[in-house]
C-alpha cells in the first residue's frame, strides 16, 4: 500500500509535469481555434452566406452553393422580406412548398436556415411564427428612421419600440440585430452607436454590423466596431464600390466583396478575436449578377478573409 503522504506529493509532481508538458502543446491543439481567437477566428464556422445573393435561381436549386461554399458552417440568411415589404422569391417559395418540406430539403443537403433578414416594415414580429418554424434563431431588420429630439431620446423610443417583438424572440428563442444603415436611418452615427450601446441592455438585441455603411465617415470601420463589439451578433464582409458616387452606385459591382475591392477586412477580424466575439461574418454585395457568378465571388472572398494578417 502507498502511504498517502507520498501519494499526494507523487501526484502532486504528475501534475505538474502533466502541466508543463500541456504548456508546450500548441495551444490551437488543446483548445481549437475558436476558444483560442488566433489569426484563423475559427472563420469557418462563423461563415454565413445570405441568400440574396442567388436569388436569381429557386431556393430549392441554390441548397448546394450553402453546402459546399462554407461547408463547415453551412448557414444560411435567408432573406424575407425588403424595404416596401415586397417578400422575396425565396421565401415566397417556401411558403409554397411548406416549411416541413423545406427543412427536410435542407436536413437532406445538411444545410441550416440560422439566419432571417426582414427588412420590411412587419420586421420579426410579423415573421416570428415562420422564422421560429424554418428553425432561425437570429432576425435582422433595420433599425427605424429619425424623429425629433435628441440622440438619446430618439433611442429610448426606438427600444421601447422593441419589446413586443423581443417578448416574442424570448418565447420563440431568437435574437434581433438591427443593422446600421446610412440616410435617416437611426441607428447610423458614432452618437447613435454610443446611445445603443448605453442603453440596450437586452441579451437578445444586437447589431448587424455594415461596414459600408461608416465607410466616408470620420471615424473608421474599426472605430465603430470597436465601439459596439460586445453588442455584435452579424457582420457583413462588404465594402463601398470606390468608383460609386452616389449611395446606389456604392452598392453596385463586384468590389463590394472581399479580395475585390481595396478594403482591407483583416482590422475588422482582428477586433472580433481579441473580443472572442462570435458574431457571424457574411461575405456580401448587392446586385449580384447571377448565383454562378456570386459563387466564386464568395470563393474569393472566403480565401480572402482566410489570410492571416501581413
Amino acid at each position: 500500500m502507498i502511504h498517502r503522504q507520498a501519494w499526494c506529493r507523487s501526484r502532486r509532481k504528475f501534475l505538474a509535469q502533466s502541466a508543463a508538458s500541456i504548456a508546450a502543446i500548441p495551444l490551437t491543439q488543446v483548445f481549437g481555434q475558436q476558444a483560442l481567437g488566433d489569426n484563423a477566428l475559427d472563420l469557418d464556422r462563423r461563415l454565413i452566406l445570405a441568400s440574396h445573393l442567388f436569388e436569381d435561381k429557386s431556393f430549392f436549386d441554390v441548397g448546394h452553393y450553402f453546402r459546399d461554399l462554407i461547408p463547415r458552417s453551412r448557414q444560411v440568411d435567408l432573406w424575407i422580406d425588403y424595404a416596401g415589404n415586397r417578400t422575396s422569391r425565396h421565401f415566397d417559395e417556401i411558403r409554397k412548398r411548406g416549411f416541413a418540406a423545406t427543412n427536410a430539403y435542407c436536413k437532406q443537403l445538411g444545410i441550416r436556415l440560422s439566419t432571417a433578414t426582414c427588412y420590411g416594415s412587419r420586421g420579426y414580429a410579423g415573421y416570428a411564427e415562420a422564422i421560429r418554424d424554418l428553425g432561425c434563431t437570429l432576425c435582422i431588420q433595420s433599425s427605424g428612421k429619425r424623429t425629433a429630439g435628441s440622440i438619446t431620446e430618439m433611442m429610448k423610443r426606438e427600444l421601447e419600440s422593441y419589446k413586443p417583438a423581443l417578448e416574442l424572440a424570448e418565447k420563440y428563442d431568437c435574437r434581433i440585430a438591427i443593422e446600421n444603415h446610412s440616410g435617416r436611418h437611426l441607428l447610423n452615427d458614432m452618437d447613435s452607436f454610443k446611445a445603443f450601446m448605453d442603453l440596450c441592455d437586452h441579451p437578445r438585441f444586437g447589431i448587424a454590423f455594415a461596414p459600408f455603411h461608416t465607410q466616408g465617415r470620420r471615424e473608421s470601420p474599426e472605430e465603430f466596431l470597436r465601439q459596439c463589439v460586445s453588442k455584435v451578433f452579424y457582420i457583413y464582409a462588404w465594402q463601398q464600390n470606390p468608383n460609386g458616387q452616389t449611395l446606389a452606385e456604392k452598392a453596385s459591382g463586384e468590389s463590394q466583396m472581399p479580395g475585390v475591392g481595396p478594403y482591407d477586412f483583416g482590422p475588422l477580424l482582428q477586433i472580433l478575436r481579441e473580443h472572442r466575439s462570435s458574431a457571424l461574418i457574411s461575405p456580401f454585395m448587392h446586385r449580384a449578377t447571377s448565383s454562378a457568378r456570386s459563387a466564386e465571388l464568395v470563393r474569393s472572398a472566403v480565401s480572402c478573409l482566410r489570410k492571416p494578417d501581413p
